[in-house]
């Protein structure tokens, strides 16, 4: 795995250092996206060798849907400045937040294990 993930990092180098000059940060953010693909297209073929397990489709595209409503959000946002691109981030995260819960891409069961999980975590800062 580590293997995997350094030839992505430098994919991701090689592809940013060949399209951030022409293109600008939208490139960095598709380079970005190709090394991820990269990793998962590679897990995917090896893991499957070896182990049999269902994937969650329907919340990939879920997922992805959120993503790319998230990405358009931003995009007509417009940050510039660093405090605007710090709002701008915390915005696209509450609303990717609401979109996958939108879409039921969290269940009742997933809500429940977030909760069982924090609860130790506050119980232990109060004291």
């Amino acid at each position: 795995m580590g293997s995997l993930w350094f030839i992505a990092a430098l994919l991701n180098l090689g592809l940013n250092i060949l399209l951030i000059p022409r293109f600008g940060i939208l490139a960095a953010a598709f380079t970005t996206l190709m090394a991820y693909v990269f990793v998962f297209v590679l897990v995917y073929y090896f893991s499957f060798k070896e182990f049999h397990f269902k994937i969650e489709w329907s919340f990939i595209i879920k997922s992805i849907m959120a993503s790319v409503l998230m990405f358009f959000f931003t995009m007509w946002l417009n940050p510039s400045g660093l405090l605007n691109i710090l709002i701008a981030i915390i915005l696209a995260a509450l609303v990717y937040i609401a979109l996958i819960f939108l879409f039921r891409g969290i269940n009742k069961k997933e809500i429940i294990f977030f909760k069982n999980l924090i609860k130790p975590a506050i119980k232990s800062a109060k004291i």
